[in-house]
């Protein structure tokens, strides 16, 4: 059997216009604002994986906020012009109490 492991959310947190699961006590990075600045710059997924050479791997693990390359991140700033800002939130371990509740 393989070490898989269950990710059990404890609270939602607001990321722009949307909401990201998260785990108490665990700050996390989250890419909701990559898919608006993409969207912003008029670049597919299908043009980062074609013409810019970003794997399907590494974009499955930014829908999934998982853990990706500094590597990814500069290229995805460079191809879209951008600064690190945005196109990622880091969101810390303690939620407000109004996202407690």
């Amino acid at each position: 059997m393989g070490n898989c492991q269950q990710k059990n959310y404890n609270y939602n947190r607001s990321v722009g216009n949307n909401t990201v699961k998260a785990r108490k006590g665990t700050a996390m990075i989250v890419y909701t604002k990559l898919w608006e600045t993409l969207k912003e710059r008029g670049i597919s997924q299908y043009k980062l994986i074609r013409q810019h050479g970003i794997s399907t791997g590494q974009l499955d693990r930014l829908r999934k906020n998982e853990n990706v390359s500094t590597y990814t991140l500069n290229a995805l700033c460079e191809i879209l012009n951008c600064d690190l800002s945005d196109i990622a939130t880091y969101i810390p371990d303690t939620p407000t109490a109004k996202e407690e509740k």
